[in-house]
């Protein structure tokens, strides 16, 4: 277990010590963004939408950290697992219609294009391995 874990864990354990489970009480949902805490859609939105601001700074560790072996994270690519446009059509999560390349090149976005053949993200790549 990590470190980040453990802290969590025991962050997680100090929350459920507080929680009195009353067995004659019926259990009802309440929906803490309206003062009625019945549910609305536009308190929802606008929970989402909203602009958080962050007061402390982001860990970059825990930011990029993956719970990934290596060796999946290398040969992702190669077997083509990445979650690119054709990938995420194939599994249906999105639409024909939005297939093209985010660059504006009118190429649908594959593997081979993203890493091989697209030259915006060939510069991308390049600042990177500078």
């Amino acid at each position: 277990m990590f470190a980040w874990e453990d802290e969590q864990l025991g962050e997680l354990c100090l929350l459920l010590q507080t929680v009195i489970l009353k067995v004659d009480k019926d259990d009802r949902w309440l929906w803490n963004l309206e003062k009625s805490n019945a549910f609305s859609v536009r308190s929802a939105y606008n929970f989402q939408t909203a602009q958080v601001i962050v007061d402390a700074p982001v860990d970059v560790k825990l930011l990029w950290h993956k719970d990934i072996p290596l060796k999946v994270v290398v040969f992702a690519p190669f077997r083509n697992r990445l979650p690119t446009k054709d990938n995420l059509i194939l599994r249906g999560v999105i639409t024909n219609d939005s297939c093209l390349c985010v660059t504006g090149c009118g190429s649908p976005k594959t593997v081979n294009r993203l890493f091989l053949h697209c030259s915006f993200f060939g510069l991308v790549w390049n600042c990177l391995l500078r």
